[in-house]
């Protein structure tokens, strides 16, 4: 391979390279917010618009000919001014510097940020006054030393830091030195090399390897600590969802005793008890996300029964509403359910919610023969968001006609899937209702579906998603909504 042929192709690879490494480094930024990645983005964004100024002859771009010819040629030079002094932050950033070396990094920072100051006057001056020449050696001869020996320096100091990531640094920043130096040597003395940039290229790849490398540890340490976080959260959930538990079975059988006891004094105290418990329970569960209107609505309605002296009611509904919570707070200690058993809790569910519509909700379940609910695994309590919002978003706001919810479901094409529909008034002027009422809710239980999904297909290898579509009549009125949820394999 020719000089120039191993410059070409130094130069594709490195724009390639530079390019995927480039938006890695600015997505990770963006949703990390670690500062050590905006300054790679920084210092790979400059490199990156350097190197494209360094295009090959062959491919005869007349505009950066006439920038090589024009006045403007110190641009190209204050681009390496600019990415060296974000790689001089990258490390900072990357290997904590301003903890682990407060001291050296402040008067590191004082200086780079001097020679760039100087450097952009320099370059004002040199494109002002047409004198590329002057711009070029005060870049060789004057910028190039200083940065080396400020380089080689910070490299002296990470070197008597601790940790591993640092050799990344130290290995990255070796290799392009030594091979910026050869550019350097060959293009002050070109006899018998035609692309000495190519050297120059080799260097910042092999920069841009060791730091990628290093970059990915960290990463990889990131969500570690993500993971770790993410356990301590659900243990700590889990022992408050026990101590809940506890309490509701204790307050189970003071109920059922009370309820043998229907004179008229008994009944003031358990309605006041129960105004206590309600207003307690909303608290405590609200804290522990889960959703007090339907608690509320549940005890309230036990109530009521209990005013009217209707026992059986009472105990009937009580025992369906304690099958219910325990079957919320078991779904915190297991990974999944069977779909079997989360249509069993959603139909405990429903039940118990259609006390407030007075049973006006007709409420249709139907099974696919061919689809094995034992076979189908899903996180616990899924299902309930979705029939939570086709209740309280769809049809408590429809003043009027039947109010129905269709669960359905079917199998095509060896993949099961499943239909949660509702003909209430849809999401469009459920959205400006919210908007209207004094009291808004947060509806925040689909965005958690996603995120549990999102975990649960990464750990089973799946690819559970679901799909919302508005309905309308034939008027194009709105006419309700359709939950789609495919259980799928990745």
């Amino acid at each position: 391979m020719t000089e120039v042929s191993f410059y070409i192709f130094a130069w594709h690879f490195l724009l390639g390279a530079l390019s995927i490494l480039t938006l890695l480094g600015w997505l990770v930024y963006f949703q990390s917010g670690e500062r050590s990645f905006l300054y790679y983005g920084l210092f790979s964004s400059f490199a990156l618009i350097y190197v494209i100024t360094k295009t090959p002859e062959i491919y005869e771009l007349e505009i950066i000919s006439k920038f090589y010819t024009s006045r403007y040629l110190p641009l190209s030079y204050f681009l390496q001014v600019i990415f060296y002094h974000f790689y001089f932050h990258f490390v900072i950033h990357f290997l904590k510097l301003n903890v682990l070396a407060p001291v050296f990094v402040r008067y590191l920072k004082i200086i780079i940020n001097l020679i760039i100051a100087i450097a952009f006057i320099l370059l004002t001056y040199s494109i002002t006054a047409n004198k590329s020449g002057f711009y070029i050696s005060f870049f060789i001869f004057g910028y190039i030393p200083v940065i080396l020996g400020l380089a080689l320096i910070t490299v002296t100091k990470i070197l008597r830091i601790r940790g591993k990531l640092k050799y990344y640094i130290v290995v990255g920043s070796l290799l392009f030195i030594g091979f910026a130096l050869m550019a350097l040597y060959h293009t002050m003395n070109p006899q018998g090399m035609k692309a000495p940039i190519a050297y120059f290229f080799v260097g910042l790849i092999f920069e841009n390897i060791a730091f990628s490398i290093g970059l990915s540890i960290k990463v990889k340490d990131w969500y570690n600590k993500m993971i770790f976080h993410f356990r301590e959260n659900v243990r700590i959930r889990s022992n408050q969802y026990g101590i809940l538990q506890k309490e509701l079975k204790i307050k189970e059988k003071e109920i059922l005793e009370m309820t043998r006891h229907a004179e008229k004094v008994r009944l003031a105290k358990i309605e006041s008890d129960f105004n206590n418990e309600i207003h307690r329970l909303q608290l405590e569960l609200l804290k522990n996300q889960m959703n007090p209107h339907f608690i509320f609505n549940a005890l309230t309605s036990v109530k009521v029964f209990l005013i009217d002296n209707d026992k059986k009611k009472a105990v009937y509904y009580l025992n369906k509403f304690s099958k219910l919570i325990r079957k919320m707070l078991d779904s915190y200690r297991v990974e999944f359910y069977t779909l079997e058993e989360e249509l069993e809790i959603l139909k405990l569910y429903l039940s118990i919610e259609n006390i407030r519509f007075n049973s006006e909700i007709n409420i249709v379940f139907s099974t696919d023969p061919e689809v094995d609910l034992k076979s189908i695994k899903i996180p616990p309590m899924l299902l309930q968001p979705f029939v939570e919002n086709a209740i309280w978003h769809g049809l408590m706001l429809k003043s009027d006609g039947q109010k129905k919810i269709i669960i359905q479901v079917s199998k095509e094409n060896e993949n099961c899937f499943m239909k949660i529909e509702d003909n209430g008034i849809g999401r469009k002027l459920s959205q400006e209702s919210q908007i209207n009422r004094t009291l808004k809710r947060n509806s925040l239980g689909l965005k958690l579906v996603q995120e549990r999904l999102d975990i649960f297909n990464k750990q089973n290898s799946l690819n559970y998603h679901y799909k919302t579509y508005d309905l309308t009549d034939s008027e194009n009125n709105a006419a309700g909504t359709r939950i789609l949820i495919f259980f799928e394999e990745s």
